[in-house]
């Protein structure tokens, strides 16, 4: 399974990555311009397919909900299962996060379960999108 996270706090994903039986490769970014660089780059195009992405609300040059946006407007991720972390919660953060386009909005503390679930889901969707012959 291939991973996108984009925040500068990885290690909880890591560790739920690392939990699961099957090959996983993260691709780890603090910067939201050089992941969307990475994911639109003419190597990463058609080959490397990302089944989740974890968006970090606060980061430097714009934020998680313009970083969600961006990538539901690229063709290739426009079901790709975007999950929204912040340590912001309130009742508008939430509604916006899911309005750019977000799946899931985790709210920190993460607790290991709770990225376990979604990667599962993510693996889940990969299996049923192969079986349906989808790419």
């Amino acid at each position: 399974m291939n991973i996108l996270v984009v925040a500068d706090d990885t290690e909880f994903i890591e560790a739920a990555a690392n939990g699961l039986e099957t090959d996983n490769h993260l691709f780890q970014f603090e910067n939201p311009e050089d992941a969307l660089e990475f994911i639109t780059s003419s190597e990463v195009w058609g080959i490397v397919e990302i089944d989740v992405i974890f968006v970090q609300y606060k980061m430097p040059q714009f934020d998680g909900y313009e970083l969600t946006r961006k990538i539901r407007e690229l063709d290739l991720y426009k079901g790709t299962l975007i999950v929204f972390c912040t340590s912001f919660y309130t009742i508008e953060n939430f509604d916006s996060a899911l309005v750019s386009g977000a799946n899931i909005v985790l709210i920190k503390p993460y607790f290991l379960s709770s990225i376990e679930v979604v990667l599962e889901a993510a693996l889940f969707r990969r299996f049923t999108k192969k079986l349906s012959g989808n790419k």
